[in-house]
């Protein structure tokens, strides 16, 4: 499964990177929004996991964005806090067990 990792935080983006990678899947991460669109751009998705809560432009409206170019692209949240509104994606409640992140993109990619 070819995914694409957003979040504003390096050390998240470097340990799920890592892990899913060993897992077997192929991962291009975006330090943020500006970087994901750039990333989605340039190629296809199947899956976008990213966080919720971001600087500047928000997870959903990252999601809504991108799956307006690519209307197959799988989304699913993570977040630290409760969402303030409803997701357009499963949600990834952080901190959570490595292996909650592989049985919800498995369970997205269904």
């Amino acid at each position: 499964m070819k995914i694409l990792l957003v979040d504003d935080e390096v050390d998240i983006l470097t340990i799920l990177k890592r892990f899913l990678i060993h897992n077997g899947h192929d991962v291009i991460t975006a330090l943020g929004p500006e970087e994901a669109r750039l990333r989605a751009s340039a190629q296809q998705f199947d899956i976008m996991l990213t966080d919720v809560e971001m600087p500047g432009t928000k997870g959903p409206d990252l999601a809504n964005e991108l799956r307006a170019r690519q209307p197959s692209l799988r989304i699913l949240f993570m977040s630290g806090s409760e969402p303030e509104c409803p997701l357009p994606g499963p949600l990834v409640s952080k901190p959570c067990r490595l292996d909650d992140i592989l049985a919800a993109l498995h369970a997205a990619s269904l």
